[in-house]
């Protein structure tokens, strides 16, 4: 009974830990196609998004996003607005323009 408990403690504090790699698996497209707006900020983005995974810019800002299904969302930011959100295969060919 005394292991039981122990793993029934063991499980329920491993289901309760907050994960970033879970978190950036429940990301999709059409969760930024839905929520993305031209005139957010860098901390809209994170609020609604969460940290990117990386940013690759340059000059401009572009935060990547890895979705669930292995595809990205790439933004390009240029410190006060998004300029382009762009939805990419595995390939990094464009599927989707969130933002123009």
């Amino acid at each position: 009974m005394k292991k039981i408990l122990t793993l029934l403690v063991i499980l329920s504090t491993l289901s309760c830990s907050k994960n970033d790699d879970t978190e950036i698996s429940l990301l999709t497209y059409e969760i930024f196609r839905d929520n993305l707006h031209a005139q957010m900020d860098y901390s809209t983005i994170v609020n609604h998004f969460g940290e990117p995974t990386k940013n690759i810019g340059s000059g401009l800002l572009i935060y990547v996003y890895e979705l669930s299904d292995s595809t990205k969302v790439l933004i390009g930011h240029d410190g006060r607005i998004v300029v382009y959100a762009r939805h990419l295969d595995k390939d990094d060919k464009i599927i989707n323009v969130i933002i123009d």
